[in-house]
């Protein structure tokens, strides 16, 4: 690689990839990458469902974009709340040795705001006021919105309100901890909101387009992808490759919920306070999981949240399985310029690098027991589409290569 090269990382789901995509990659090169790492989501994502393409799928479309390499984001990070999602794939950024800045999207478009809203959140000024309105039953972000408000202002405490800032925060907040010398930039997203039906030109969000896909509205959703992009979500679904939610999975993940005691669930992340109690008088009082859902929901646990620690329960990922920070990077995509940032991974990443399932044997075991957890997530996620797939795809399919 020349030495003016600038290699930018992208923490997405592309879940799938549509034209904001497409403008956050062009935007990010305009401001001087030369190469694009996409950090991003295996099977299943931070909403607590699978995604609607497998993740080789999605890698194809981001490197069909003009992604360099695709580096996945593992499970217990990939499905978590902001703060431990952004941790962990600011680790894995900051472990590449080789990433020069971040890039990302954000509903305010600034990076100063972003960043001066980043260490209020960790000053001692915001402790007791957050666990005063922790006390009044609040979820956790609406009560750290409160204490931000109360102590730094309003201004600073709208950036707390919605998805895109949230995340930006947290990728700063996560850079701080680890004393990271990778720099970041913002843009402001453009069209409608993250979760948001609708749309605003050519530009949806993932979610309306997922509600299009499943309403097979095929001519309008379209409009909202690149070619490309459309081009493999067809394809996909003319396999029966698209997963359906967790509908495909109801009885299994309620036959598994059956089985568990409070104890159990006690050891699934974000599980405290009581509620594995709660969990175990929904799961033996419900008939389906929108039942399991409504019956834990109260004003402090958000769906989200729930619907999280219900696929954590049933895929099996609990607190002593999941290491402090992500132990390898798998790489699920190669593109155009991929093979330049392996060379560089290869002489200063500080973690292995698995570009071939046989390349697990690097591992130590706490990485290598993440690994199959993994193995194992994906043979669940074959379950979730209309053409059930075989078991071991995690580790059978092969690099995604782009050139």
């Amino acid at each position: 690689m020349e030495a003016s090269s600038q290699i930018a990382a992208i923490v997405c789901e592309y879940n799938p990839f549509h034209n904001g995509h497409a403008y956050h990659i062009h935007e990010t090169k305009k401001l001087g990458a030369s190469h694009i790492i996409a950090v991003m989501s295996g099977d299943f994502v931070q909403r607590g469902v699978p995604a609607l393409l497998s993740k080789w799928a999605r890698a194809e479309m981001a490197l069909r974009a003009g992604v360099d390499l695709v580096v996945e984001l593992p499970l217990p990070w990939a499905m978590a709340t902001a703060e431990r999602f952004a941790f962990g794939a600011m680790s894995l950024v900051e472990a590449m040795g080789c990433v020069d800045f971040i890039s990302f999207g954000s509903e305010i478009g600034d990076i100063s705001i972003l960043a001066d809203t980043a260490r209020m959140i960790d000053s001692p000024l915001l402790a007791t006021s957050l666990q005063r309105f922790l006390k009044q039953g609040l979820t956790y972000a609406k009560a750290r919105e409160s204490a931000v408000e109360q102590e730094f202002g309003q201004e600073y405490a709208q950036i707390l309100r919605t998805p895109n800032n949230i995340l930006g925060v947290e990728y700063l907040r996560a850079l701080q901890r680890h004393g990271s010398s990778v720099t970041a930039c913002t843009f402001k997203r453009i069209g409608v909101s993250h979760d948001q039906l609708g749309s605003v030109g050519l530009y949806a969000s993932a979610s309306q387009i997922r509600k299009l896909v499943h309403d097979c509205a095929w001519k309008e959703c379209s409009a909202y992808l690149p070619p490309y992009s459309w081009d493999i979500l067809l394809r996909e679904y003319e396999l029966g490759h698209l997963s359906v939610g967790l509908s495909h999975l109801e009885r299994a993940v309620l036959s598994t919920l059956r089985t568990m005691t409070a104890e159990q669930f006690r050891s699934i992340p974000d599980v405290k306070e009581g509620l594995e109690h709660r969990i175990v008088k929904a799961v033996q009082q419900a008939c389906s999981l929108e039942e399991v859902i409504k019956n834990i929901k109260t004003k402090r646990y958000t769906h989200a949240r729930i619907r999280r620690i219900i696929l954590s329960a049933y895929l099996n990922i609990t607190l002593d399985q999941i290491p402090d920070k992500p132990p390898y990077f798998r790489i699920l995509g190669i593109g155009k310029n991929g093979t330049d940032i392996l060379n560089l991974m290869n002489q200063q990443a500080s973690l292995p690098i698995l570009v071939r399932s046989k390349d697990s044997h690097k591992l130590e075991e706490e990485a290598l027991a993440l690994w199959r957890l993994e193995c194992a997530a994906s043979d669940q996620y074959g379950l979730s589409t209309p053409v059930i797939r075989p078991c071991g795809t995690n580790a059978t399919t092969r690099v995604i290569q782009v050139r």
